[in-house]
């Protein structure tokens, strides 16, 4: 009988030995499990706040890194007439200068701005008739610049030749190697362009605002002041009352425009928006490299001075 209650006693123990063990095994596995899933956690909760923080500084830029729009003018002027006045003037016909065809738009950094790059931003142009949207871009037709180096005139004023190299195209914009100087930002083939123009900057050959004294215009040409001759028309004296002579171009010599029926490729003429005419609204949304939104909304008075050429009026 002893012997029993020995045996018994000992299978006793053994049972609750191999308990303690699985029950020990379980509680391991437990804790693993406990710690993998406080990994999981603590791994989640540190993607989630750094994703937070950045959304929330991305939401900061694309308030604060904004700009805004201190001035809006018009510049009126004449319906498809390409003015040099070295080399042809038009006769003034009144009945065409009743049409905006520059728009400049005068910009300053919002308070509290980081550094805006005003080569990037996009701008989306809604007027009563048309839509665009707008990229930087260099007036390879500035009309200050029309000189004997650019364009050669026959006795009728018309164009004979012309410098191919003023009409560059997107693979030599110098924007991506850091170059923002606005005289290097070239006219992007297919897209309606606007130019920048430094009004007050501590370097006049930048096109970054870094200061909120900063002060810089944005200029949208419309119809033919974006490009040289986009309406094959150009200034003949004798051509009539309107002063306009149609011309053809030819691109067996790229520098040369004679009576061929060829125009020049798509590289070289750019579209331009149409010129905005008395009592006509557009609304205009600037958006930042960051995404910061500004929008204005410029209205064309309902009656426009006929006075003279370039004359400029609020919007």
């Amino acid at each position: 009988m002893k012997l029993s209650n020995n045996h018994d006693n000992e299978n006793t123990t053994r049972s609750r030995a191999q308990v303690g063990i699985g029950t020990l095994i379980v509680f391991i596995a437990m804790v693993l499990v406990a710690a993998i899933a406080a990994g999981v956690l603590i791994n989640t909760a540190g993607f989630l706040q750094t994703q937070a923080e950045d959304t929330g500084t991305e939401s900061t830029a694309q308030v604060a890194d904004n700009l805004n729009v201190i001035t809006q003018v018009g510049q009126v002027g004449f319906d498809g007439v390409l003015t040099d006045e070295s080399a042809a003037n038009a006769p003034e016909n009144p009945g065409d200068a009743d049409k905006i065809e520059e728009l400049r738009i005068g910009v300053q950094p919002a308070a509290g701005s980081n550094d805006v790059n005003l080569a990037e931003l996009t701008m989306q142009y809604v007027s009563d008739n048309e839509f665009a949207n707008i990229v930087a871009g260099h007036n390879i037709n500035d009309i200050e610049d029309i000189d004997s180096d650019h364009f050669a005139y026959d006795s009728d004023g018309l164009v004979t030749d012309w410098n191919q190299s003023q009409f560059e195209d997107r693979e030599n914009d110098t924007r991506a190697g850091g170059d923002t100087d606005p005289t290097n930002i070239v006219s992007v083939p297919g897209e309606a362009n606007y130019v920048i123009e430094p009004v007050k900057a501590e370097d006049d050959t930048d096109v970054i605002m870094t200061d909120n004294t900063d002060r810089y215009e944005i200029v949208i040409p419309l119809d033919d002041t974006q490009t040289a001759f986009n309406s094959t028309e150009a200034l003949d004296p004798n051509a009539g009352d309107d002063g306009i002579k149609k011309i053809n171009y030819s691109t067996a010599n790229s520098n040369i425009f004679d009576n061929s029926s060829d125009i020049p490729d798509d590289e070289t003429i750019q579209p331009g928006l149409d010129l905005l005419k008395e009592g006509n609204n557009v609304e205009l949304k600037i958006t930042t490299e960051v995404g910061a939104q500004t929008v204005a909304f410029l209205q064309v008075p309902d009656s426009l001075s006929a006075d003279a050429d370039k004359d400029t009026v609020n919007l």
